[in-house]
């Protein structure tokens, strides 16, 4: 089912939800973050749904909401994330089994998937042999090591003597010789 069709059918229950509920319910946000929570175990989608009203509802409780928002969110991706993998079980067996579960645990816990595809790059052989290499070595010479060639110079200018400082030749330019 595509997400468009997901989303025309949770519209179509949420309708036929506010019918169903008293205009009490349907008007406070904590019952209808109760009744979110009912929800959860039946449609899913429809839980999300009900939680996007309360946000509304009540704007000053929001961080409360969000929470429950977010959590929804991450059984909606552990549940998507067991079906892909539920397809292709009969093929491969086990395996794929425990993938699913190791995937559904991944998003309950909140990993991203901007996480994961991070950590498929950080085990990547270039990344392992040169930027990995580089990135130690920069740390090293940014925090670690201390100069080890360490110079100064210092230029001390002073008005001269006319006489004691200039050469013979010079004296002859400038008409003292």
């Amino acid at each position: 089912m595509s997400s468009k069709e997901i989303s025309d059918l949770t519209e179509q229950k949420f309708e036929q939800l506010e019918k169903q509920q008293d205009a009490k319910v349907w008007n406070s946000w904590q019952d209808l973050l109760n009744l979110a929570n009912d929800l959860k175990g039946e449609d899913i989608y429809l839980a999300r749904r009900v939680l996007w009203r309360a946000k509304f509802l009540a704007p000053e409780n929001e961080e409360q909401v969000l929470a429950a928002i977010k959590t929804t969110q991450r059984e909606i991706k552990a549940d998507e994330v067991g079906s892909e993998y539920d397809e292709g079980e009969s093929n491969s067996g086990g395996k794929r089994r425990a993938t699913s579960l190791l995937a559904k645990f991944a998003f309950l816990l909140g990993e991203t998937e901007q996480q994961d595809k991070a950590r498929q790059v950080v085990k990547q052989p270039w990344f392992i042999f040169v930027v990995a290499p580089f990135l130690l070595f920069a740390f090293y010479q940014i925090v670690w090591s201390s100069p080890r060639y360490e110079s100064r110079a210092q230029l001390i200018v002073q008005q001269p003597d006319s006489m004691a400082t200039m050469d013979a030749s010079m004296a002859l330019l400038t008409g003292l010789g």
